[in-house]
């Protein structure tokens, strides 16, 4: 055997072990709207999010509200009256009591995702509800938050 042929052997045989050891079979069956599709920060749908939520939760209302399509309110009360956007934070953070935010599912369609989550409150409560994330200049961005029971 050449030396040629040994190190061709050699690195196919790393490379096999790489993808082993990673968990790979050498084919990826995972889509991009399993993992989230990255920004130009690396930032994915669910993760801003929930980054604003937490912000919202810590009082940083001004940090999370660069996590916002506009400026201005993301809810409606149940008369079509905008509600400010403190009272909106408030209202889904419950003053402050959010405890952990999973992703229930997710689906893209060009440039907008619509996210289904949950968000676990520390009294025990949890609430499903939905988001409207649209990729503005490049960067995710939060559009309508909403849910169907009208809790916040």
């Amino acid at each position: 055997m050449d030396s040629h042929t040994r190190v061709a052997g050699l690195v196919s045989l790393l490379a096999a072990a790489a993808l082993i050891s990673c968990g790979g079979s050498g084919h990826s069956s995972s889509t991009s709207a399993d993992k989230g599709v990255a920004d130009a920060d690396g930032d994915v749908p669910f993760e801003v999010l929930k980054t604003a939520i937490m912000k919202a939760n810590a009082g940083d209302y001004d940090e999370a509200a660069e996590y916002l399509e506009l400026d201005g309110p993301m809810l409606e009360d149940g008369f079509g009256k905008a509600i400010a956007p403190e009272q909106t934070w408030g209202r889904i953070t419950r003053g402050g009591t959010v405890k952990k935010i999973e992703k229930v599912r997710e689906q893209y369609s060009n440039q907008d995702v619509s996210l289904v989550y949950t968000i676990h409150y520390s009294n025990g409560e949890n609430l499903e509800a939905h988001a409207n994330i649209r990729k503005v200049n490049d960067r995710w961005k939060i559009r309508r938050l909403n849910n169907d029971n009208r809790s916040f």
